[in-house]
């Protein structure tokens, strides 16, 4: 009769044994289960990492290791104290987790990224790319490192314009290049058209939005707000983030610089004489009619009227040297037409 009982006992441990470990694997397979706890008698022992291995990126973490999730979490929340704790359960449960000695560093370097004052911050996440910023998170997966910056200065961005409003600038920029810096050009053309509204005539917020919806993949709106931006000021487009479709502006840029009058005036006329197709939208416009430049355009169609007229030859050298009179800037232009 004992032995009876002692068999069915120890057949339904057995079955709830069997029961637990299964639970457990189908939480493991998830990735587990903050809300429903899975039932060890021990934790298993981690694999042991070979020196100069990158601890985010082993096999390490492809099992059931939830602190390397909290502290993945914890850097891309910025989250220094939360990085901690993650360290401590790690040293606890699993004190062969060798790839876990990096982490207290990291946490430092998420308190020194967390600065009061969000330009500071963006200045540091700035510096992560190289020198003592890198080095404060050394051993970070590139992944995880470009993650963090993204999030530091997506952060200072954000602070600094609620602080300042849309035109707010940090580091002598607009706001909204942070957002760029981060690798966020949607976010970055919404906050840099707000900073376009709110100041109309900053050619610097004009050129930064081209290059966001550039990098949003609307080069038509980038080819817009650059010529805008080179409308406000011909010299601050950078030749380093225009796109090669933009490559006219350039030019055009430089031109506009030395003419009489206001450039505004001048570029559907340029656009016109040098053929420029980044520039459809303005080579249709016409200046007013007491301007330099609509006098050059008279000029100019009645140069190409005699060309199509095949009148004589100094009639159309005249016509040139009247354009160079007029705009001497234009001289290497009008020598081309």
């Amino acid at each position: 009769m004992n032995a009876a009982l002692d068999d069915r006992a120890m057949n339904g441990h057995h079955r709830l044994a069997g029961q637990v470990t299964a639970v457990g694997a189908q939480l493991e397979l998830f990735g587990g289960c903050d809300a429903v706890p899975v039932v060890r008698t021990a934790p298993p022992e981690p694999p042991v990492v070979e020196a100069g291995e990158d601890p985010l990126q082993t096999d390490l973490f492809d099992g059931p290791y939830r602190e390397r999730h909290e502290a993945e979490l914890a850097c891309r929340r910025l989250d220094g104290p939360a990085l901690r704790r993650a360290h401590a359960s790690a040293a606890r449960s699993y004190p062969r987790l060798e790839a876990a000695s990096a982490w207290p560093g990291w946490a430092e370097a998420l308190d020194w990224l967390g600065a009061a004052d969000p330009v500071e911050r963006a200045s540091r996440a700035l510096a992560l790319d190289a020198g003592g910023g890198a080095q404060r998170l050394a051993g970070m997966p590139a992944e995880l490192l470009a993650l963090v910056r993204r999030e530091a200065l997506a952060r200072a961005a954000r602070d600094v314009i609620e602080a300042g409003g849309p035109a707010a600038e940090v580091l002598g920029r607009p706001a909204g290049w942070l957002l760029l810096a981060a690798g966020l050009p949607d976010e970055a053309v919404r906050a840099l058209e707000a900073a376009a509204d709110a100041a109309p005539l900053d050619a610097r917020v004009r050129a930064a939005l081209g290059v966001a919806h550039d990098r949003a993949g609307r080069p038509d709106d980038a080819l817009e707000a650059w010529c805008q931006a080179c409308l406000l000021d011909p010299g601050c487009l950078d030749e380093r983030h225009l796109s090669p479709a933009a490559a006219d502006l350039l030019d055009l840029a430089a031109d506009l610089e030395d003419l009489p009058g206001d450039p505004r005036e001048w570029l559907p006329v340029l656009a016109d004489l040098t053929g420029a197709a980044a520039l459809p939208r303005f080579a249709n416009e016409a200046p007013p009619e007491s301007s330099p430049a609509r006098r050059f355009a008279a000029l100019l169609r009645a140069y190409r009227d005699a060309q199509s007229q095949q009148s004589p030859a100094e009639r159309r050298r005249e016509l040139k040297r009247a354009m160079i009179a007029l705009a001497p800037a234009a001289k290497e232009l009008v020598r081309r037409i």
